[in-house]
């Protein structure tokens, strides 16, 4: 196939391209030798009956507890089992560096130690075998401990996919983090800043390793800031490639001044005078510090009876005798005048020199398996704020323009404006119809959001002003249902109040046959007097006005302004962005819109009748214990590059019957298909594992079927895999599995033939290391030597090299969010080749995460062109002017879970949720 040729000249090539990774070979050393302890089985009996006792209480035993008294006993300890040998399956307790005569002294006196001072507290807890218990720890034969060795570098390969596998009964994934991080605890990796320490691990198994600096302290306006650099270290694998990397991320470990109570908890961490680790303890929510703190206080001499703000104001080095205690810093939580995150790309650079200096001698090399392939994607911050120009001059946002800068903006201004006026004119039939709902006391912030909309807009908007009933938005307590403990039946309580607001909008829609109201952006604040809003609310509202009514809805939060009730800085512009964003979402994202996608595929893959279809699964609530059903739903979405809209499918079931797909319909339909049937959780059964095998099968099940019916309808479709929600649900999948010449689906081998002509991709995000370079001007002094900064990738798209032939990875990098200046660090000064000293940075430093491509099956495309149509396809959303992680359709699965009905949100699903309410940057 001829494909045309790109419209623009690729990037020059990057010159000193570094990833954060190191590669190695097979080699016949090192051993890495270790201790393991693990409980005789006389003591696990015990602790069985133990757990026996209090489970019909609905306890269970205090495993903090005793994870910090194994810590604090033996410090030697790397890392515990999860359950410290207390579940079903394990014996293990820790893994140690001590020798075993002394990890056994050290874990039967913490056992003792345990028993008497936590355990016998439990008033439901069989006191006869805690006192057994106690006394085999006394007679120290509650534990045994031996030796282990594990070949660090003796990996298996699959021989059918040429790919790196643990050798069976190794966890080597886990044990390669730790040698590493056994290599670099103790060692100065920053320069001019501590040695790490290594945080003890709470689960042996994890596939990475934290690592961190004491604490640095900086000025910062009238106060000080609290941080500690650190590292994750990380074993990852590529398929085809018969070895894993080793991947190091840079991040900082933000502290809290004046920590906060809230719905979760909080991590605080001891930082020992003399030892090279961190002992981690838990705050609670309203900042109570447990049993757990109280260990790690009685052997470091700190302060017992102490609330945790003073601990955290007063637990600097040298307050505490020798020894550090911080909390971790949590946006809401603490002060907002912290460090923010993120580790510049110099600080970066100049690390990963250490760590290779330091890693050498072990056999890691730098991992040079990355080759640069030049695509026509560019870097961006929001390509769609062409309507900018319609405010300046306004206020604070008043500066001279040149008359080239002001020319250049009305060409962007008009290129916006027909587009937009176009995609109205396809879709709305002229005209988007919406209602701007406002809580009471915002009347003046939805006028001002109605004047920016019509002024933007025009003709191609009909806005209408209502405000919403009390006792949809405020404080849980404040609220109807508040007593009620179960989510649900809140949400089931709060729907009532939405019941007028409903009742007003199909009077006015009545009113308006021939212009439907299509959307309503809801304008209500996060923080009230008597608290936050209920976790809920955003969600039934979404719901009970889908439900209802069919349509869609998006938030968004007031003009920002101070305690003192004056605007905060720069509030308009960052109001007038929100308020753009937040139309563009409810305009466009429920659409699943995207605008450009017909001229790259042609330009890429020289057709544009490919249509792309992408599929995963939406989960919601996956937290244990809340008393919901946890949601589990498998999706199907794909969008038509021509039309540049999307479709999708998705699988439901509830109770004991067999669950069935939906047809494939518009998103907006798919919404109230959702919003109608309630908490879909596919499958359940006595057992988790039985569970998660029934929610396997279903799912393979459903995706059998939609590829397919979609491939007899397009025989060239194009499947994006999202195995970052596909994990564990489609095995093949995974790295050590996944080949081309036999796709395994639905117990099905070769079902591939069914789809012979497709192109089949993996999409899985933030397991790439990052990837820096050298800056084409900037120049530091760096240890009395002038060399150039360092630069993140940004928009760039990289090849695998060193994998088996057969199937192509590909990473794709993103474009920033904002420009960060080059040539900074984040805790030191830095001087630039002139001389000039640059102060630390220490405002956010975000930098894109890779994206990984492998083409598994290109079809009748070539896996190049097929990586940068993918690249393209993380840009050009009608509703976000910037990159998005997820590429195409893939992306709009968000759109699906925010309508789901499953009322238990985490910050991580909130913090999602009002993204498109954020300014993308500062003008």
């Amino acid at each position: 196939m001829t494909v045309t040729r790109q419209s623009r000249a690729p990037k020059p090539r990057a010159e000193n391209l570094t990833a954060m990774a190191f590669q190695f070979e097979h080699l016949p050393e090192p051993v890495y030798t270790f201790t393991e302890v693990r409980w005789t089985p006389d003591a696990q009996a015990l602790v069985a009956a133990l757990e026996g006792s209090l489970k019909p209480h609905r306890k269970r035993l205090p495993i903090r507890d005793l994870r910090l008294r194994v810590q604090v006993r033996d410090r030697g300890v790397i890392g515990t089992e999860k359950d410290l040998g207390t579940g079903f399956g394990s014996q293990t307790l820790t893994f140690t560096t001590s020798d075993p005569e002394a990890a056994e002294e050290h874990t039967n006196h913490a056992v003792a130690e345990w028993v008497d001072q936590a355990v016998r507290k439990l008033a439901q807890a069989d006191g006869a075998s805690a006192q057994a218990l106690r006394r085999l720890a006394l007679d120290g034969a509650a534990v045994r401990a031996s030796v282990r060795e594990e070949p660090v570098f003796g990996w298996d390969v699959n021989r059918h996919t040429g790919t790196a596998k643990e050798p069976q009964g190794r966890r080597l994934f886990a044990t390669l983090a730790d040698y590493v991080a056994g290599l670099l605890a103790g060692q100065v990796v920053y320069p001019d800043a501590s040695p790490l320490r290594r945080v003890v691990r709470k689960d042996v198994t994890e596939n990475e390793v934290n690592l961190m600096t004491d604490v640095v302290t900086l000025p910062s306006g009238d106060g000080e800031v609290r941080f500690s650099l650190g590292l994750t270290v990380s074993v990852e694998t590529y398929p085809g490639r018969r070895l894993p990397v080793v991947k190091v991320h840079h991040k900082k470990f933000v502290w809290a001044r004046e920590p906060k109570s809230g719905k979760q908890k909080l991590s605080g961490f001891v930082l020992p005078e003399g030892e090279a680790r961190a002992l981690r303890f838990e705050v609670q929510k309203d900042l109570a510090l447990e049993e757990d703190y109280a260990v790690l206080a009685t052997e470091y001499s700190l302060p017992l009876d102490v609330k945790t703000p003073h601990l955290a104001a007063h637990g600097t080095r040298g307050s505490y005798g020798e020894h550090a205690v911080v909390i971790s810093h949590k946006n809401g939580r603490a002060e907002t005048d912290a460090v923010l995150y993120g580790v510049p790309d110099l600080d970066r650079r100049l690390s990963f020199e250490r760590l290779e200096a330091l890693l050498a001698p072990a056999g890691f090399t730098r991992w040079t398996g990355l080759e640069e392939v030049p695509s026509p994607s560019k870097s961006q911050t929001d390509a769609d704020m062409g309507w900018k120009i319609l405010f300046e001059g306004e206020g604070e946002d008043e500066e001279a323009v040149t008359p080239r800068k002001r020319a250049e903006a009305e060409r962007a201004f008009q290129a916006w404006a027909a587009r937009v006026k176009g995609n109205i004119e396809e879709h709305y039939g002229g005209t988007h119809h919406l209602v701007i709902a406002f809580a009471e006391g915002l009347t003046k912030d939805a006028e001002k959001a109605q004047d920016i909309l019509e002024t933007v807009l025009g003709e191609g908007a009909t806005i209408e002003l209502k405000m919403l009933p009390r006792g949809v938005h405020g404080a849980r307590s404040t609220l109807r249902g508040a007593d009620l403990p179960k989510p649900s039946e809140r949400a089931a309580e709060r729907v009532k109040a939405w019941t007028p607001f409903i009742e007003e909008l199909k009077a006015y829609g009545a009113e308006h046959p021939d212009n439907p109201v299509r959307g309503v952006l809801v304008l209500a604040d996060k923080h009230y007097p008597t608290g936050r809003d209920d976790v809920i609310n955003k969600r039934v509202g979404r719901i009970a006005l889908s439900k209802s009514l069919g349509l869609t809805v998006q938030y968004l939060l007031p003009i920002r302004r101070k305690k003192t009730g004056d605007l905060a800085r720069n509030a308009d512009n960052n109001f007038r962005i929100r308020v753009i964003n937040a139309w563009r979402d409810l305009a466009w994202k429920s659409l699943g819109k995207m605008d450009g996608i017909e001229r790259k595929a042609r330009e890429i893959l020289g057709t544009e009748g490919r249509p792309v279809l992408g599929v995963g699964i939406i989960r919601v609530n996956r937290k244990s214990g809340v008393g919901n059903d946890a949601s589990f739903i498998p999706y199907a979405i794909e969008l038509d590059p021509v039309t540049g809209t999307c479709v999708g499918a998705v699988m439901l079931g509830q109770g004991e019957g067999e669950p069935s797909p939906t047809p494939f319909m518009p998103l907006p339909d798919l919404i109230r298909v959702l919003t109608d049937y309630g908490p879909s959780y596919l499958a359940r059964r006595k057992l988790t594992r039985e569970t998660n095998k029934a929610r396997g099968l279903y799912t393979q099940r459903f995706l059998q079927q939609v590829l397919v019916e979609r491939t007899r309808l397009n025989p060239e479709l194009i499947v994006l895999a999202d195995a970052s929600t596909l994990s564990g649900m489609w095995p093949w999948l995974a790295d050590s599995k996944i080949t081309p010449g036999n796709v395994t689906l639905n117990d099905q081998t070769h079902a591939e033939q069914d789809y012979p002509e497709a192109s089949v991709i993996r999409i899985r995000p933030d397991i790439s290391p990052k990837v820096i370079m050298d800056t084409p001007q900037v120049r530091v002094i760096v240890d009395g030597e002038v060399r150039r900064s360092a630069r993140r990738s940004d928009a760039d798209l990289y090849r695998v090299t060193d994998t088996e032939p057969g199937m192509e990875t590909y990473l794709s990098f993103g474009s920033r969010i904002a420009k960060r200046p080059n040539g900074v660090s984040c805790y030191r000064p830095i001087a630039n080749e002139d001389g000039v000293m640059r102060d630390p940075y220490l405002d956010a430093w975000q930098t894109p995460n890779a994206v990984d491509i492998t083409v598994v099956r290109p079809g009748t495309l070539e896996p190049e062109a097929l990586a940068k149509f993918v690249e393209a396809l993380r840009s050009e959303y009608a509703h976000f002017g910037s990159w998005i992680n997820a590429p195409g359709p893939l992306h709009f699965a968000s759109l699906l879970k925010a309508y789901v009905p499953d009322y238990d949100l985490s910050d991580e699903d909130e913090e999602e949720e009002e993204e498109s309410n954020m300014p993308l940057l500062p003008w």
